[in-house]
């Protein structure tokens, strides 16, 4: 109970305990002294140290194999999961797959597997390899799939397709369909199929928010957000920017009325951040990120260190879009330099070490006329990276405040090497002379 209110202290102070009376009435390799240890490697998880929740998952692993257990030996199997599974729930979807890959195959051979269990590996196993592909596709920000992705989600499909299979002779199993049916739904759209993809993430959700009416909201929380964050990027690749924003926007209004410091509290706000920013409303999406950073901050006991990580890194590729934009608009009377230096400098704040935050920081001083602090941060920037001027515009920019600083040659040779460079990097209508002249 503690564990679902996210009193995560709590929940691991008699896990714990529950831990110690197991080990000392069955002993350290009984199932149920196994079962106690995997759930509060689940509360640790949650509570921010998925670390040792990790080492603990390695070392149960370790000890059953030292044990010299039969690969079929229903702990080993149930250890080698859980290894998989810890990794996949914190975003490390490579290292999982082969642990997750190898429970699956040893489950599939047994002469009579147990069909709640393979499903479950089965889907496990099928939302890891999607995972990968996901995140692929946003750090590449390609929809062009490769052939290797393209198997990796036809075979997540079809895993998922035995998942469903093997749930209609299990009882109590409709939430099981509804939540692999949504996953098949989000594999389609990250094959471009967007349509198909929105109509079936529609009625998973409307499926798994009946739901949730009936069993309470802290059951089904997760199931229904990971569902809501599928739906509102399908939207959003289709341009409907205003429903994916009232979609995250209600759930966000929710989810605060029931704790608003509740780990899924913060993801849907989060969602909804990262929408806005899509939509060009860096502003808002800033707002919102920062309370995320601010609140997970001070509850770091309530989400995990891979989330928390996650919300930094998106509200410091905001305030580079918002800063890019305050110092270098498209239309230069709404320059706003006070603006500019004030975003990044919370930049830098967030992300001392990343060159690009100091390069953005050094264009906001020299628009706001802070030559000195300029030249300060351009240097830093190039010492962080050891490339020397990486970007022509950044070259002019530090011509520019080299020439207030007195360093006329300097500046002169600056300014020639960013023009070269610009020469041969520009496309489109833009030429040298106009985004010169503009800078």
């Amino acid at each position: 109970v503690y564990h679902y209110l996210a009193d995560f202290e709590k929940s691991i102070k008699l896990r714990t305990r529950a831990l110690e009376l197991a080990n000392s009435q069955f002993g350290q390799l009984h199932e149920k002294t196994l079962d106690c240890e995997a759930l509060l490697a689940d509360s640790y998880l949650m509570s921010g140290n998925g670390g040792k929740a990790q080492k603990m998952a390695y070392d149960l692993r370790a000890r059953l194999i030292a044990a010299e257990l039969d690969r079929n030996d229903r702990r080993l199997i149930e250890a080698t999961e859980r290894v998989g599974d810890l990794a996949n729930q914190m975003g490390q979807h490579q290292k999982a797959e082969p642990f997750l890959r190898e429970t699956y195959q040893v489950r599939k051979a047994q002469q009579e597997p147990d069909t709640e269990e393979l499903m479950r590996t089965a889907e496990r196993l099928a939302r890891c390899l999607w995972s990968q592909v996901s995140n692929d596709r946003a750090r590449h920000r390609s929809w062009q799939a490769s052939d290797a992705q393209q198997r990796m989600l036809t075979e997540a499909k079809e895993l998922l397709l035995e998942s469903i299979e093997l749930s209609k002779s299990l009882p109590d199993s409709e939430v099981v369909v509804v939540l692999a049916r949504t996953d098949i739904a989000y594999i389609l759209y990250l094959e471009g199929r967007f349509e198909q993809a929105e109509r079936l993430l529609k009625q998973g959700l409307s499926e798994l928010q009946e739901w949730q009416s009936k069993v309470g909201d802290y059951a089904v929380l997760g199931y229904v957000n990971v569902v809501r964050l599928q739906l509102a990027n399908c939207l959003t690749a289709q341009k409907k920017f205003a429903e994916a924003e009232e979609l995250l926007r209600n759930a966000w209004e929710r989810m605060r009325e029931i704790d608003p410091a509740h780990p899924e509290t913060l993801v849907t706000a989060h969602q909804l951040a990262t929408n806005l920013a899509s939509m060009g409303r860096f502003s808002e999406a800033i707002d919102i990120e920062r309370k995320v950073v601010q609140v997970a901050s001070l509850a770091s006991d309530n989400i995990t260190e891979h989330n928390l990580g996650a919300y930094t890194s998106s509200l410091a590729n905001m305030l580079v879009e918002e800063s890019r934009i305050a110092a270098l608009p498209q239309e230069l009377e709404s320059v706003d330099p006070h603006r500019a230096v004030e975003l990044a400098t919370e930049l830098v704040g967030l992300r001392p070490d990343w060159h690009i935050a100091l390069s953005i920081l050094g264009t906001a001083n020299f628009v706001a006329g802070e030559w000195q602090e300029s030249w300060d941060a351009f240097e830093r920037c190039w010492k962080i990276s050891n490339s020397y001027g990486d970007q022509p515009i950044d070259l002019l920019i530090v011509a520019m405040t080299q020439w207030h600083l007195g360093q006329k040659g300097a500046a002169l040779e600056n300014y020639a090497q960013g023009v070269a460079r610009l020469n041969g990097n520009l496309t489109g209508p833009d030429t040298v002379d106009a985004v010169s002249q503009r800078i």
